[in-house]
């Protein structure tokens, strides 16, 4: 994470596994996940590398010293740049100035997210998405479970990888929070994408049945350490608590009857003579 004036240095390392010596030239690729395209268009690479070839040897590990380099021109945003370490035999090489139909070859993938040079935060923006999160349904304690839904998209030019958590929980409870975790398959959103999950609670307590439950939602960009707060609440259903209080009455009224009804008909027995 650098800004289009800064340049910085890495490493990446190849091993040769195998039990012959092997030539390796480190070819550097634009790359677009979306499409799996590979290009050498120069405006959109920022990798710099030696372009010499290599001879690694079995067990052997080249140690590759490459430097980051944005253009001047690069908008703030994410990129990604391939080095594809290609092999082929010594004969192909020395043969050929551009090697083509190389085989086993092995990249490693470098992502750059560009940021603004005069930015009071080294990160991006806090409002980095546009974030809902609502209760579909409220659902009945004991009986139907509660669903939450949230929607995260994607405003910025990053490409993000939304993590965080959504909690459930009584105010007036003395249980612990339910945690929901969002993109639990780790899906990376692109600028203008949008992922949306629903989550069912069957976890009730027996005070979410007069209570307030409160659900809020943190949500990360997965590049820094800002994040969106979310929060909404879940009103008791009273129709079913009044329902409920109803059948409990009409219960004990019917029980308290059948008891009377009972206790009259005893005193209505006549012993014989």
């Amino acid at each position: 994470m650098i800004t289009n004036q800064e340049r910085t240095r890495e490493t990446v390392s190849f091993k040769n596994d195998g039990k012959k010596d092997i030539y390796v030239i480190p070819r550097i690729y634009s790359y677009n996940p979306q499409t799996l395209e590979i290009t050498d268009t120069q405006g959109y690479i920022f990798v710099q590398a030696d372009r010499e070839i290599f001879k690694v040897k079995p067990e052997e590990v080249l140690v590759l010293n490459y430097e980051i380099v944005p253009p001047l021109n690069m908008e703030p945003g994410t990129y990604f740049n391939l080095i594809v370490f290609q092999t082929q035999s010594e004969d192909s090489f020395l043969n050929q100035t551009n090697p083509v139909g190389v085989i086993d070859n092995i990249s490693h993938l470098v992502v750059l997210h560009i940021i603004e040079a005069d930015n009071a935060v080294y990160g991006i923006t806090t409002e980095f998405a546009q974030i809902s999160l609502e209760v579909v349904e409220r659902g009945i304690p004991f009986i139907r479970p509660t669903k939450v839904k949230y929607i995260y998209q994607n405003v910025t030019n990053y490409v993000l990888s939304p993590m965080g958590e959504i909690q459930v929980f009584n105010r007036k409870g003395k249980y612990a929070p339910i945690y929901l975790k969002i993109n639990k398959e780790e899906e990376k959103l692109y600028p203008g994408g949008i992922i949306e999950e629903e989550f069912e609670v069957a976890k009730y307590d027996i005070t979410d049945i007069y209570n307030q439950r409160v659900v809020i939602g943190r949500f990360y960009n997965g590049i820094d350490q800002n994040y969106i707060l979310k929060e909404t609440s879940i009103e008791p259903n009273y129709i079913v608590l009044v329902l409920g209080i109803i059948l409990l009455l009409a219960v004990l009224i019917l029980i308290k009857a059948i008891v009377n009804d009972s206790s009259k008909a005893k005193k209505k027995v006549v012993k014989p003579s």
